[in-house]
């Protein structure tokens, strides 16, 4: 198993069962504002610039783009919170 991996109800169960002790399982809005947090959203957004500055390709210019909206929406909304 992987960090982030979905897993289903009976998964879960079992590996409670397996190792109850280290075992952490999140859902929903919880699991997902973790998630976000742990993300260098400012690196991110650096990086993805940098990346469609020096692309070629018109397609991964677009996807670069689009990642970089979505993270530039973050801190636009007022959500997001840096961690660390």
């Amino acid at each position: 198993m992987k960090e982030r991996e979905l897993l289903s109800d009976d998964a879960i169960a079992s590996w409670c069962a397996i190792i109850p002790a280290s075992f952490v399982a999140k859902m929903g809005a919880e699991a997902i504002k973790e998630l976000l947090a742990a993300v260098q959203i400012e690196e991110l957004a650096t990086e993805l610039r940098k990346k469609m500055r020096e692309e070629t390709s018109q397609q991964k210019k677009l996807k670069y783009s689009k990642r970089l909206k979505g993270s530039d929406e973050f801190f636009e909304v007022g959500e997001f919170v840096p961690s660390g």
